[in-house]
């Protein structure tokens, strides 16, 4: 007898067939009844299998009779039986799904859709190498009064887009990553130093995911048609109210300076660039009735109100504030990096256009950029601070980052995916490498108060009526400092 062994994986199916589909097999040798029985048992682990063969050689038989000599040939026969051997394999532990919900803005707006294609790419990244964590990606409108009102309820997400000032509202929401980043050995080197907020002591509650440094962008059409020169890199505040005054044409409602009244596009560019700043270092005071600060507000206020060269405050006649410049009726316009490609999509082929840094100011030899950081952070309360932070790694690494370049979602927010992915882009504008020079040399919006943008609308409703002529600068810093140190109090 003769054995063969075969190693192989047998399924439920596969066992039953291979022993008949019975309980039991029965096989007849030609030289007498020999019964082979096997128990049909059902395994789903791993077995091995036995081939066990039984052979008859044949043989001559010589049987001596009165009249006959009979010779029987018997035939080979051969008979396959299985048999099942148990060989028990232990499994590892099913990893339990881990559900990570992600809060961010941008519902209902144009760039939402390459939002969601953002998150996309990063949760099929996530899925390869996390296959128990799924990223919830939950776009919501208004999310800082929502994200702090589900907060409130002990329902909060577990990461949420921030600002540094949304760090210091409720610091104690917000898990340090610190611990992780040292643990992981994340090169901090590979983002701009965060902004204040983001990092309290040796603390960091967010890793960055956008850049947006404050630009200057100029119609050149507009500009050679009124023969004004283009700007250049050391001009000062008179040259730019100078040729502002020249692109000005009430006639043809044409205007030589426009800048959306919010955020750091606005107002802080030229307290800073005079030699002021809007808050005090630590927080409890608004700065803007200092002589610098009052100099850089006059000159602001003073392209409104007395030279008539900006656009109006509030005007809707030419759709909202961000959609002026690309109407072509303005010169010269203040917006940040963000701008480029929502001036790609509007302004088309309408008017040839191209970036500038913001002129100097002749005194203090300031020529003030102003950025804005956004980043992720993560929600201790929340649960699942692992998965939270995983997820957070993903969404701001440099391939995460490169997508957003390359997709010209945001300006991204490491320094290489920003340089080689988002400003590699081809012309308009031609003058990409003005970017980082501008992000380079810039201040951040200086969050060092919890209730920093109850203040900071309060500041802005204040400053419009006196660039709308309804109050004189000096009652409008009046009621700045006021209404703003009330807010900064409590």
């Amino acid at each position: 007898m003769d054995q063969s062994r075969s190693k192989m994986t047998i399924s439920r199916r596969r066992a039953i067939a291979a022993l008949g589909g019975g309980t039991a097999a029965v096989v007849l040798a030609a030289c007498g009844e020999t019964q082979v029985v096997t128990q049909e048992k059902i395994v789903t682990q791993e077995v091995e299998k036995i081939i066990q063969v039984e052979k008859e050689v044949p043989v001559e038989k010589v049987v001596q009779k009165i009249v006959t000599k009979e010779v029987p040939i018997e035939v080979q026969k051969v008979v396959e039986v299985e048999k099942v051997v148990e060989k028990i394999v232990e499994a590892a532990p099913q990893a339990t799904l881990q559900r990570v919900e992600i809060m961010t803005p941008y519902v209902g707006i144009p760039r939402r859709q390459p939002h969601r294609a953002w998150m996309l790419y990063v949760s099929e990244r996530l899925a390869e190498h996390h296959p128990n964590i799924i990223m919830d990606h939950k776009p919501t409108t208004n999310t800082t009064d929502t994200f702090f009102i589900r907060v409130a309820a002990g329902d909060p997400p577990n990461i949420k887009d921030t600002a540094g000032w949304t760090i210091l509202k409720a610091q104690e929401i917000w898990t340090d990553l610190t611990p992780f980043i040292e643990k992981d050995g994340v090169d901090l080197g590979i983002y701009y130093p965060l902004a204040s907020g983001l990092k309290q002591g040796d603390a960091i509650y967010g890793l960055p995911f956008l850049e947006v440094a404050q630009m200057g962008f100029y119609n050149i059409n507009l500009l050679e048609r009124k023969g004004v020169p283009a700007p250049t890199a050391d001009w000062t505040w008179d040259e730019y109210l100078e040729r502002a005054m020249q692109l000005r044409d009430q006639e043809t409602n044409e205007w030589g300076h426009h800048a959306p009244p919010n955020w750091e596009s606005h107002y802080l560019s030229f307290v800073r660039g005079a030699g002021g700043d809007y808050l005090s270092d630590d927080g409890l005071h608004t700065t803007l009735d200092t002589e610098e600060a009052r100099a850089g507000l006059q000159f602001l206020t003073d392209m409104y109100t007395k030279h008539d060269v900006a656009f109006p405050v509030g005007d809707q006649s030419l759709g909202n504030q961000d959609t002026v410049f690309a109407t072509g009726t303005v010169g010269l316009f203040y917006r940040h990096a963000g701008y480029i490609p929502f001036g790609r999509t509007q302004i088309g082929d309408k008017f040839d256009w191209d970036l500038f840094l913001r002129p100097t100011n002749a005194q203090t030899g300031i020529r003030s950029h102003i950025y804005n950081q956004v980043a992720w952070s993560g929600v201790t309360q929340a649960g699942e601070v692992e998965a939270t932070w995983t997820v957070i790694k993903f969404l701001t690494d440099q391939d995460a980052a490169e997508f957003v370049g390359d997709n010209q979602i945001y300006p991204p927010g490491t320094r290489e995916a920003l340089l080689n992915n988002y400003l590699a882009g081809d012309p308009p504008p031609a003058s990409l490498d003005l970017v980082p020079v501008a992000r380079d040399e810039a201040t951040d919006l200086k969050y060092v108060t919890s209730n920093w943008l109850e203040w900071f609308r309060e500041i802005g409703n204040h400053i419009t009526p006196a660039l709308t002529g309804e109050l004189t600068l000096d009652q409008a810093i009046e009621n700045m400092i006021t209404n703003g140190d009330q807010i900064l109090s409590q």
